[in-house]
């Protein structure tokens, strides 16, 4: 009978696995010592913790992958830029309701550089944005409920200590779109440019 199982220097101490292997390892040398009967239990015992320790390794793989991890599984939305010279794709988040909107793009270590955010509020209305909690710079579009872009920030920097500036419309928005720090400039995107949405339909 063989049974097969991790080397023990694979595994970290002071777990359920690391010991159940160091008990496999000593019946394992001890075997040869026993008569045909104590040979018996001994293998059956060794059987039994192997089938503990396949479904301890199971368990701990499938807390690992439940663990959810930003950017797997989202589906993007787009929304287009038509600049003077150009017409710029954004996959974007969207943020349609107010426990989104609350947490925006906090914590968030990196966002790659054509994906953003992009704020949907019911009613067009004086908008104003700060950056408390967030790690990365962002540039912010606002836009009317024409699609015409009201104003933009260049850089808005993390705010860590209160009281943090606000970054706000110069006239009534509906839409806020969230890019990387330079987006803007890159794209020589200006006032009076607009935009278009594709909604995910599945959203």
């Amino acid at each position: 009978m063989v049974v097969i199982v991790q080397k023990i220097g694979d595994v970290d101490r002071l777990t359920p696995k690391y010991y159940i292997l160091k008990l496999i390892d000593f019946l394992s040398i001890n075997l040869k010592k026993l008569n045909m009967v104590s040979k018996g239990l001994i293998l059956g015992m060794i059987a039994g913790l192997g089938i503990i320790l396949y479904a301890v390794t199971m368990s701990g793989n499938n807390m690992e992958t439940d663990i959810p991890e930003f950017d797997k599984s989202t589906d993007y939305s787009q929304v287009f830029i038509y600049s003077t010279n150009s017409e710029i794709m954004v996959n974007v988040e969207v943020a349609d309701t107010p426990q989104k909107q609350s947490q925006g793009l906090m914590s968030r270590e990196n966002l790659k550089l054509d994906h953003g955010m992009l704020f949907i509020f019911d009613d067009e209305s004086i908008l104003s944005f700060w950056m408390k909690g967030t790690l990365i710079p962002l540039d912010m579009i606002f836009v009317d409920k024409t699609f015409r872009i009201i104003n933009v920030v260049d850089n808005a920097l993390p705010c860590n200590t209160e009281p943090c500036p606000d970054y706000s419309s110069e006239k009534p928005a509906k839409y806020v779109l969230e890019v990387n720090a330079g987006f803007v400039e890159t794209n020589d995107i200006e006032a009076g440019d607009f935009i278009s949405i594709n909604l995910d339909s599945s959203k």
